[in-house]
């Protein structure tokens, strides 16, 4: 499985960067690549709906003009581009709610995300599209969703009912997940081998 450097995330930001500072309402983060994975019918939904929050994409985007045209037209959508990786914990803790919506297919069936373990890092609950088995295993400590409103509904009570007990489980869940912890996992799959061989 993946792993992150969650020793970055795991540092708590207290500067806001410079784009977020005049906004008022909850911020739901997205980030990464905003490409083809995107389940972006069910955003589109969410975010039509969710007048109340800010939603706000890190990191590249390949969309087509079209689509990416009906992202940005909405007031509550903050694109800011690419960011350096040492950048983002800023963002992430300016944040209430972290997001992977990606679509359920036979692709993003394979995706173990990077980013599942740099939010946990953090904290800030996380809500996503129960795309892979691997995201599935994070069930007991995210919450997954199927539909636009049930992504919508948990969006809202992740933030309202986060609790620093539940952040603190989130950050001893990615502490798990660290390429030393991998390395230290896969030399244990080596000498067990060896021993029933």
């Amino acid at each position: 499985p993946n792993a992150a450097d969650t020793a970055l995330f795991s540092i708590k930001s207290d500067h806001t960067p410079k784009e977020l500072e005049k906004i008022d309402k909850p911020i739901v983060i997205y980030t990464g690549h905003t490409d083809w994975r995107m389940d972006l019918d069910l955003m589109i939904e969410v975010i039509q709906k969710s007048s109340e929050l800010q939603f706000l994409f890190v990191g590249p985007v390949s969309l087509p003009e079209e689509r990416l045209s009906q992202l940005e037209s909405f007031q509550n959508v903050l694109f800011v581009g690419t960011k350096h990786l040492k950048e983002l914990p800023a963002y992430l803790y300016s944040s209430a709610c972290a997001i992977i919506p990606y679509k359920r297919n036979e692709l993003t069936r394979s995706i173990y995300p990077l980013k599942i373990n740099e939010y946990l890092a953090t904290g800030i609950p996380v809500v996503a599209t129960p795309f892979s088995p691997d995201i599935t295993q994070f069930a007991d400590i995210i919450s997954l969703a199927d539909t636009a409103e049930d992504f919508r509904n948990h969006i809202l009570a992740s933030i309202r009912e986060n609790t620093d007990e539940k952040g603190k489980m989130r950050r001893q869940r990615a502490a798990q997940n660290t390429w030393p912890e991998r390395a230290k996992q896969f030399w244990e799959l080596i000498e067990t081998q060896g021993k029933t061989n």
